[in-house]
């Protein structure tokens, strides 16, 4: 999917849409289906817009829509993007990615800077990617994971080629700001 020449509302209205059509149905091959990337390219160096005008359409579109704000440190230390069990309490702790069957995952790189990832950081991209490409949810309980499946369609956007192996790409360009 190419938008040119488009203004922002309807470029995020037909990414939007878009969504709505991916599928995490696993084909023959056994590889997951269901995610998009949407590179920002174009004339338009300020693309910061996109992702916070697709979560409102995608809401809209869709029954759950969940963004992930990518960046260095949010990886390495804010996020815990799996779940994992906390033994001290006996219980398991969420994590961003243990969503409701059918919810969107819109994964937005567009803050990601060069960088360190440490440990955690490279768990949760690991998880991350799980989730993208092969539709499965790694549970993590100290001293073993146990990957669990997942119905979550991800729409990625990325300022350049993505971090996440990518499946479909849509080349968003030409952007018209809005009076």
């Amino acid at each position: 999917v190419a938008v040119h020449g488009r203004k922002k509302g309807q470029t995020s209205s037909e990414i939007g849409k878009f969504s709505l059509g991916l599928s995490t149905r696993a084909p023959p091959t056994g590889a997951a289906a269901g995610a998009a990337t949407a590179p920002l390219k174009g004339p338009d160096s300020d693309s910061t817009w996109l992702p916070a005008a697709i979560a409102p359409t995608l809401h809209e579109l869709m029954p759950a829509a969940v963004v992930v704000n990518l960046d260095v440190e949010g990886l390495n230390k804010h996020h815990t993007l799996y779940p994992q069990k906390d033994h001290t309490l006996n219980r398991l702790r969420p994590g961003l990615l243990q969503l409701a069957q059918g919810t969107i995952l819109v994964v937005d790189e567009t803050r990601m800077q060069p960088g360190q990832l440490g440990e955690k950081g490279i768990k949760n991209l690991s998880a991350l990617q799980s989730v993208v490409g092969h539709q499965v949810v790694p549970f993590d309980f100290q001293f073993y994971e146990h990957p669990f499946p997942t119905d979550t369609p991800a729409l990625i956007l990325s300022e350049g080629k993505s971090m996440l192996r990518k499946l479909v790409g849509i080349h968003v360009c030409g952007f018209v700001s809005m009076p």
